[in-house]
């Protein structure tokens, strides 16, 4: 597991976690079972990740984000502060995703799109490139 030095302080840590090198973890994450997480990983104070998450590489999290059981995020994401985002999302590679977003269950966000603060998207709806 890598880590950073002084990071980190009060986490609660899941079972079964696969931890990649470089990470940079904020203080009370509460990180639940079952976790990939990818190399060089920012993620910021307060999270509460799901279950069953597998986070790509170099993204980086705002503050008090909730994120649902069994999303696939992918490389290079850019997550604003306090997002909410619903169980089993499929988001793309290098998306910028603005503050106070609301998220529905079931979306599919294609690569390299740029969604701004306060937005609010429904179940079940499929943007931009990418999406299988």
């Amino acid at each position: 597991m890598g880590v950073q030095p002084g990071c980190g302080e009060g986490l609660a840590l899941g079972d079964g976690l696969t931890l990649g090198d470089g990470l940079t973890l904020g203080d009370g994450l509460t990180l639940g079972d079952g976790l990939t997480l990818g190399d060089g990983l920012t993620l910021g104070d307060g999270l509460t990740l799901g279950d069953g998450l597998t986070l790509g590489d170099g993204l980086t999290l705002g503050d008090g984000l909730t994120l649902g059981d069994g999303l696939t995020l992918g490389d290079g994401l850019a997550l604003g502060d306090g997002l909410a985002l619903g169980d089993g999302l499929t988001l793309g590679d290098g998306l910028t995703l603005g503050d106070g977003l609301a998220l529905g269950d079931g979306l599919a966000l294609g690569d390299g799109l740029a969604l701004g603060d306060g937005l609010a998207l429904g179940d079940g709806l499929a943007l931009g490139d990418g999406l299988a």
